[in-house]
């Protein structure tokens, strides 16, 4: 590998990590907006907007939180090529997906399940997901949910992962219908499990899920 290709693949990764970063805060976003600095040096961007989901803007639904973002995200963006992996305009500026696509028919893992289903594209009736049998279709049932909520099957699930966090909590402090053990991932809550081994294997596939849509691990040769 060349020292170019290198430096291309360094800088990918590096992209690949923002766009974690925006999601593990914004669990609910789906691009993000750049733009290149005003300096003549050939490289370095900076973070302007955060699209949500429904079309939001974080400018206006959390402002504060998008000037954490974006200080955050000068980390990563300030030594990136220009005519590289952003894939800028003429202008300097690029919207950047932060989710993969996953095409209708997929099976995939879903975060907040085990098992495999057949994704069957975006819910019906906004943030409700819905889980059905799909005729046909064998054992697997079909699945509408956001894209970022699946990955496709096969990718790499770790057995442990820092982000992942239990804990029990005592009885009064949780759902009786649910049970003690708290999930959460990355500093968010996923909520409680009956089992503790139920909230780590949760955990683990939302971490996958997170790292594949970021581009943190390879497409299955399946897919």
């Amino acid at each position: 590998m060349s020292d170019q290709q290198t430096k291309q693949r360094t800088q990918a990764e590096t992209l690949a990590a923002l766009k974690a970063s925006v999601r593990r805060t914004v669990p609910n976003a789906l691009s993000i907006d750049v733009g290149s600095t005003d300096q003549h040096t050939g490289y370095g961007f900076w973070l302007s907007e955060v699209h949500t989901d429904g079309g939001g803007l974080l400018s206006v639904t959390d402002p504060k939180l998008l000037d954490q973002l974006t200080d955050d995200a000068f980390a990563y963006l300030a030594d990136l090529d220009w005519d590289g992996v952003v894939g800028e305009d003429a202008q300097g500026y690029a919207t950047i997906p932060l989710l993969r696509e996953v095409p209708a028919g997929t099976r995939v893992i879903y975060a907040a399940q085990s098992g495999v289903f057949q994704y069957d594209g975006p819910s019906d009736h906004g943030a409700f997901e819905q889980i059905a049998i799909t005729f046909g279709g064998g054992s697997v049932y079909g699945l509408h949910c956001d894209v970022g909520r699946v990955a496709p099957e096969g990718i790499p699930i770790p057995v442990k992962d820092d982000r992942v966090a239990i804990a029990k909590r005592e009885r009064g402090q949780y759902p009786t219908w649910h049970g003690p053990w708290e999930l959460s991932v990355d500093g968010h809550g996923r909520g409680f499990h009956r089992t503790k081994r139920d909230a780590a294997a949760e955990g683990l596939r939302v971490a996958a899920i997170a790292d594949w849509h970021a581009g943190l691990t390879e497409q299955p040769k399946s897919v």
